[in-house]
């Protein structure tokens, strides 16, 4: 009796070791992850343009090994329950400063399109993260490159006529769908980021919260009805009629972020 719960146990024993390798092995894989650390600036900016929603944040990025960061992504989350996938688009990050006599130093900006960044572990990243509908600017794309065919091809015939074209079923589509991507309305939002890198990462970074008002809403959406009068220019553009160019600008709002774990 006592050989058989000794023969027991020491099968046991050799069961059980026989899950370590691999039970250390997945110990390594996940000490060796890098830990990507993100610290958000204090406020955000949001706004809405023809390039649809926009939320772009500061943020100081700093990893314990070299990672090549390959796309963020940003879940949008109203407290309403609606939710929007934001993408990066453009990365603002100081490269420097520009030191003048006499006078206070200038940092020197490098803007590029968001394709990848590199984060050495003795980097410190001081960027701002331009971040844009993830879907928006794929059907933008396409719209507008149908909207542009349209219009070299009348103007080839010489038979382009700007306000024809402006009232044109191709110009009021891509004004009705430029319109529609306007998603933003008053209440919390709650917005939680993601990173993807060359090779599997750890993340630290807060879940991010701000509030838009009634009155925030309001100026964001007379940026929508820019949309028309942005879309008249573009009609007009390049003709001898300059005199039906109207004036444009968008509203930005700097709101003020706050973090949670």
């Amino acid at each position: 009796m006592l050989q058989n719960i000794d023969w027991t146990l020491t099968t046991g024993i050799i069961g059980a070791a026989a899950w370590l390798p691999p039970i250390v092995s997945g110990l390594k894989a996940l000490l060796r992850r890098p830990k990507v650390t993100m610290i958000p600036s204090r406020a955000c900016v949001v706004g809405f343009t023809e390039f649809g929603p926009v939320f772009n944040v500061k943020m100081a990025i700093t990893s314990n090994m070299d990672v090549l960061i390959t796309k963020v992504q940003l879940r949008i989350e109203h407290e309403s329950g609606a939710g929007h996938e934001l993408h990066w688009h453009e990365v603002v990050e100081v490269r420097g400063q520009m030191v003048f006599p006499g006078a206070q130093s200038q940092p020197v900006f490098q803007e590029s399109e968001a394709i990848a960044m590199k984060v050495l572990a003795t980097d410190f990243k001081d960027v701002e993260l331009r971040n844009r509908f993830s879907t928006h600017m794929i059907n933008y794309r396409k719209l507008v490159r149908e909207w542009v065919l349209a219009k070299i091809r009348l103007e080839k015939l010489g038979q382009y006529n700007a306000d024809a074209f402006y009232a044109s079923s191709i110009t009021q589509g891509l004004i009705s769908y430029l319109r529609s991507q306007m998603i933003w309305k008053s209440g919390k939002y709650s917005v939680h980021i993601k990173v993807t890198a060359k090779e599997p990462v750890l993340l630290d970074a807060p879940v991010l919260e701000f509030i838009l008002s009634q009155d925030d809403i309001d100026q964001l959406q007379e940026n929508n009805d820019m949309i028309q009068k942005w879309m008249r220019n573009a009609c007009h553009a390049g003709t001898s009629d300059q005199s039906a160019m109207v004036e444009t600008s968008w509203h930005w709002l700097h709101t003020e972020l706050a973090c949670r774990p």
